[in-house]
């Protein structure tokens, strides 16, 4: 199994969450979730919806300009939307402690790069979207083929550490 970085899902739309301000970047997610992690439509939904949530929240954070388009989307999957996915529903008490944890390194790693501390240490911590991800396939597959899935999930991060080093100029 390998995931590719460019595959193409002209349906993928009809698949989303509401609202979707980078369809080709969430076609290519989509695909890779569906076809390259094997996930189901519902499971990778939820993944879709988790980072729509983490990159509107992150521009909040830095102070981005925010679309209209995004706070509508991110307030329906809030309140609505993840409450209704059947993969959520599902499993629920497994993915509230995880996306406990994911919130928590976020902001770890977030106070961290705003006092000049960043380092690779916050630079692995800002990627907990992909423990989360790490724990679908889990819950998806089981633990044997989560396991052989391990390292492609790992690889799905695309920063590099000189990129986030760049970025904050203080690694």
């Amino acid at each position: 199994m390998t995931v590719s970085d460019n595959v193409e899902n002209d349906v993928a739309e009809s698949y989303l969450p509401a609202g979707n301000r980078k369809k080709e970047g969430v076609d290519k997610l989509y695909a890779n979730l569906t076809d390259g992690f094997e996930l189901p439509h519902d499971a990778a939904q939820f993944v879709i919806m988790i980072f729509h949530f983490s990159q509107f929240f992150d521009d909040v954070a830095d102070g981005d300009e925010i679309k209209r388009e995004d706070l509508d989307m991110n307030i329906f999957n809030c309140f609505v939307g993840m409450n209704a996915n059947p993969f959520f529903v599902t499993y629920r008490m497994q993915l509230l402690p995880i996306l406990d944890l994911i919130i928590l390194k976020w902001q770890g790693s977030d106070i961290a790069e705003r006092t000049g501390r960043a380092n690779e240490k916050s630079f692995m911590w800002r990627a907990g979207f992909y423990d989360l991800l790490m724990s679908v396939v889990s819950l998806c597959h089981g633990y044997k083929k989560a396991n052989s899935m391990a390292v492609d999930v790992m690889n799905f991060y695309a920063e590099t550490i000189e990129e986030y080093k760049e970025e904050f100029n203080n690694g």
